[in-house]
């Protein structure tokens, strides 16, 4: 696994921060020019980049900068944690607020315990008659003496609708855990106005795509 870089603003020693003054001065306060006579004088440290060290003399003024963040509290991994295992579509803000502890302080614990924060994927709505359906075809496909010549012949269809209907936002939906949950919604789209994109496949022909007003 690979390292994850210091953070400039609150890992770098004083020490480090006073050699970069001083190369950043010696190289008449041109930034590139002192990030590359750094990294080749100091070769065992960290290299920063030339952004650094044009804020370096900043830096120097306000030591505060060079104190370590503490660690949450285990209390609060706990808190965060098992308030999202129970709520997994809350937002940050949400556990922030119910939980009393702050957004940044909320992000960071779900960050190092491996929380993501996974995508509702929309899916077209079926019948209950649309799944035995579905499973008899295949059946008869699989059974087919040839099933992939077979399946070359079949235009295969597929088609999208653009409408000024309301459709789920899912930069709103969310689901916190440590492993995909797959967490889908069924929506219809065939039951809208607007219009309707279709297009095919036959073999290694591509058909379309046509498009269609739907009143």
């Amino acid at each position: 696994m690979q390292a994850n870089r210091p953070d400039p603003d609150r890992h770098v020693r004083l020490r480090e921060y006073t050699d970069m003054f001083a190369v950043y001065v010696e190289c008449d306060r041109n930034a590139a020019r002192a990030a590359r006579v750094y990294a080749a004088r100091y070769a065992a440290r960290w290299h920063p980049g030339y952004r650094v060290f044009q804020r370096v003399q900043n830096y120097l003024a306000n030591p505060v900068v060079n104190v370590v963040r503490p660690r949450p509290r285990d209390a609060h991994v706990q808190e965060v944690t098992a308030y999202f295992d129970q709520f997994p579509h809350a937002s940050q803000r949400d556990a922030s607020g119910d939980l009393g502890l702050s957004r940044r302080m909320v992000g960071r614990i779900l960050k190092d315990e491996a929380y993501h924060s996974y995508k509702i994927v929309l899916t077209q709505g079926l019948t209950p008659a649309d799944h035995g359906a579905r499973m008899q075809y295949c059946n008869w496909l699989v059974d087919r003496p040839d099933p992939v010549a077979f399946a070359s012949r079949v235009l295969w269809t597929d088609e999208a609708n653009f409408n000024n209907k309301a459709n789920v936002n899912r930069h709103n939906c969310h689901y916190w855990a440590r492993e995909n949950p797959h967490w889908m919604r069924a929506v219809d789209h065939q039951v809208i106005w607007g219009v309707n994109c279709w297009g095919g496949v036959l073999g290694n022909n591509v058909i379309g795509p046509h498009f269609d007003t739907l009143d």
